[in-house]
């Protein structure tokens, strides 16, 4: 028979076979945990985009029109004043325009969540980008719920201190307030005051937070872009 081949021989030989089958489970495990890393990726894009189209639509249809909607009624309120305070001598036609513009009923901002909701139930850590991510917790966690918080309270103020008032001594369904119900909003202090307040509520709005808001989620929408073009 073929003379049979010295022990070291075979120990280099099953060496050599131990070695090819470990590099051959390590460049599968590399296999395996690059697709899991572009799975995650990709998850993490998924997510990012629904983050981002939820953003938009609340910057498009709630943020900026919110903050023109304050800002046309921030502008009537200062028309009446410096009417009262210059004896400028406005119709009532006019009076009554810019009443009825700084008295109408607060935006009410409704924020679609969905994404986020969804991003929470996966898991947020999957956003890779630490500043985009706690920007986006920063949007859903503090910046929304404040609005609502505050825009709650100006909705409430509004339909149980000023409006029952307002249906009691105005109608507000004429074209024109009569110099009677004008003197009344004009004069009546305890509904001047009922202004004031309100006017701070929506002042914070207005002026503080929604600008605020604005700012962060084009700021969100802008990261997000970037990370979708890598």
């Amino acid at each position: 028979g073929e003379p049979a081949l010295p022990a070291g021989r075979y120990l280099k030989y099953a060496i050599g076979e131990i070695v090819l089958v470990v590099i051959g489970i390590l460049i599968a495990l590399s296999i395996n945990n690059w697709n899991q890393q572009n799975q995650k990726r990709d998850l993490e894009l998924i997510n990012l985009k629904a983050i981002k189209n939820n953003l938009t639509a609340d910057l498009e249809l709630e943020i900026k029109p919110g903050i023109i909607y304050y800002a046309n009624s921030k502008k009537a309120e200062k028309d009446i004043l410096n009417n009262h305070q210059n004896s400028q001598g406005l119709s009532n036609d006019s009076l009554t325009s810019y009443y009825k513009i700084w008295l109408r009923r607060d935006w009410r901002f409704v924020f679609n969540s969905a994404a986020f909701d969804n991003l929470k139930s996966i898991g947020i850590d999957i956003i890779s980008n630490d500043s985009l991510r706690t920007s986006v917790s920063s949007i859903y966690n503090h910046l929304y719920p404040n609005i609502i918080q505050d825009n709650v309270s100006s909705i409430n103020y509004f339909e149980q201190q000023i409006l029952p008032k307002l249906n009691d001594s105005t109608s507000q369904f004429n074209v024109a307030f009569s110099n009677n119900e004008l003197e009344f909003l004009n004069n009546n202090k305890q509904l001047k005051n009922g202004f004031i307040y309100m006017t701070k509520l929506r002042d914070y709005l207005s002026d503080n937070i929604l600008p605020e808001t604005q700012t962060m989620v084009e700021d969100v929408i802008d990261a997000i872009n970037k990370e979708l073009e890598q």
